[in-house]
């Protein structure tokens, strides 16, 4: 894990820039994007503190409530040697969707099949899926199997095992967290200001 700038080369740039957010923001850019550090400092993967977490549920008035899958993984296998055969396989995976037996069986239903691998991926809560699945899984009813993509291991679709609406403490703070990222890709977050209020309040700012 990288260190952060250190609280010298943080002020140096303040005091120089004359705490300006935009030529902060500039400078920081050069290392990271500016909502992975303003993440790395109060969200992203790190856990909310207790205090932060109790802060937005009040403002909320209640917890978020956010849809709980059960997902597997089907993947048709392509060799990188033989990409020349992704239509055959893909139409081998299409087929099967209309055969497949269910979560519980489909161990053995891939074991009928030539280089077909499943994968339980377990509880995935809907801000947690990958933005390339997210509208294939969320348009699929319980039991079903999205539509097929292509991607570096062959051609795959996903099966939906269970499917529910949760609200408790974990998919609350999954939620917080993922308007957090949504707001800073937008420019938006509100911890942006926290975090250069932060830096201001501990710089010593000099005129010459």
């Amino acid at each position: 894990m990288s260190m952060p700038p250190s609280a010298a080369l943080l002020t140096k740039v303040l005091t120089q820039a004359g705490v300006g957010a935009d030529h902060f923001k500039s400078f920081i850019a050069i290392q990271m994007s500016w909502p992975r550090l303003v993440n790395a400092r109060y969200g992203g993967k790190n856990r909310m503190s207790t205090q932060d977490f109790i802060t937005r549920l009040k403002e909320r008035g209640q917890k978020p409530v956010t849809s709980e899958y059960f997902l597997q993984q089907i993947i048709f296998v392509v060799p990188e040697s033989k990409k020349s055969i992704i239509g055959k396989r893909k139409s081998e995976a299409e087929a099967s969707r209309k055969r497949y037996p269910g979560c519980e069986q489909a161990k053995t239903f891939a074991a009928t099949m030539l280089d077909v691998s499943i994968k339980d991926l377990g509880r995935i809560l809907e801000p947690e899926l990958p933005t390339e699945w997210k509208d294939l899984v969320t348009k699929t009813p319980e039991g079903g199997t999205t539509a097929t993509r292509v991607s570096e291991k062959g051609v795959e679709y996903l099966a939906v095992c269970k499917k529910q609406q949760v609200s408790d403490d974990y998919a609350a703070e999954v939620v917080f967290r993922a308007e957090d990222l949504s707001k800073a890709e937008k420019g938006e977050n509100p911890n942006e200001k926290k975090y250069l209020d932060e830096l201001r309040s501990k710089a010593q700012i000099t005129q010459t």
